[in-house]
C-alpha cells in the first residue's frame, strides 16, 4: 500500500479538541515521515513531534485533574482529623484544667480568638474574578484574602439572575485556602455566577458579590 500524499491535508481548527488535532497531525505526519520526497518526509518529522508534544500535553492535563481530585480529597480528610484532635485536645484541657467549667470554656475561647485573629466570623468576601484556564473545564479563580479568614467557599449558580442565592451551590473544589484562589471545574456552554465566603471556627461571613457572568469552552 502506497504511503504517498495525494492531497493537500485537510485545515486543523485550532478550537478543536486537542485529541482530534492530535489524531489528524498523528494520520498526515505519519504518512509524510515515509515519504520518498525529502522535504515531505522532514515535514512529516516535524508533525510526528508535535503529535507526540499534544499526546504529553494531555496526559499531563489527566494527571492534574486526577491530583487535584485526590488533593480536594486529601483536605477534606485533614480537615475531618484536624476537628478529632481539637476535641480531643479540648477534653484534656476540660480534664486538666480543675473543676471551675465555667474558667475553662472562657480559656477555651481566648485560644481559638488568638487563631482567629479577633474571635469573631469573618466579614463578607470581596475581590472575586475567574476567567477561562488554559485547562478545558476550569477556570481560573482569583479573590483577595482576608484578615481573620482561614477558608474560603465557593458558589457557582447557572440561575441568569444571579441575585438569587438560593440557587447557589458547592463548586468543585468547593473550598480554597485563605490565599489568592486557584482552579476550578466548571461546565461548559452556559453562562455562570460566582460567590465566594470566608469562613473560620467562629461561623461563615457574608457571601461576596456575584461574579462571573461568562461562559467557559470544552476546549483551549
Amino acid at each position: 500500500m502506497s504511503h504517498e500524499l495525494k492531497s493537500v491535508p485537510k485545515q486543523l481548527d485550532k478550537t478543536s479538541s486537542p485529541e482530534i488535532n492530535r489524531d489528524q497531525i498523528k494520520l498526515v505526519g505519519d504518512k509524510a515521515f515515509v515519504s520518498v520526497n525529502v522535504e515531505i518526509s522532514a515535514a512529516g518529522a516535524l508533525g510526528q513531534t508535535a503529535e507526540g508534544n499534544i499526546t504529553l500535553a494531555i496526559t499531563r492535563k489527566e494527571d492534574a485533574i486526577v491530583e487535584l481530585a485526590n488533593s480536594v480529597e486529601n483536605l477534606h480528610s485533614m480537615n475531618d482529623i484536624g476537628v478529632d484532635v481539637y476535641k480531643a485536645m479540648a477534653k484534656v484541657i476540660f480534664e486538666q484544667t480543675g473543676e471551675n467549667v465555667a474558667e475553662t470554656k472562657a480559656y477555651l475561647v481566648e485560644m481559638t480568638k488568638d487563631a482567629t485573629t479577633d474571635g469573631t466570623k469573618p466579614g463578607q468576601a470581596h475581590g472575586g474574578s475567574i476567567v477561562q484556564s488554559d485547562t478545558a473545564g476550569f477556570g481560573l479563580m482569583h479573590f483577595a484574602p482576608m484578615k481573620g479568614a482561614t477558608f474560603f467557599k465557593i458558589w457557582v449558580s447557572t440561575n441568569p439572575d444571579p441575585s438569587i442565592i438560593a440557587d447557589f451551590v458547592r463548586t468543585t473544589p468547593d473550598t480554597f485556602p485563605n490565599s489568592h484562589g486557584g482552579l476550578v471545574a466548571v461546565a461548559t456552554g452556559v453562562k455562570l455566577w460566582f460567590r465566594i465566603q470566608a469562613c473560620n471556627a467562629h461561623g461563615d461571613g457574608i457571601m461576596s458579590a456575584p461574579f462571573g457572568g461568562i461562559s467557559f469552552s470544552a476546549t483551549v
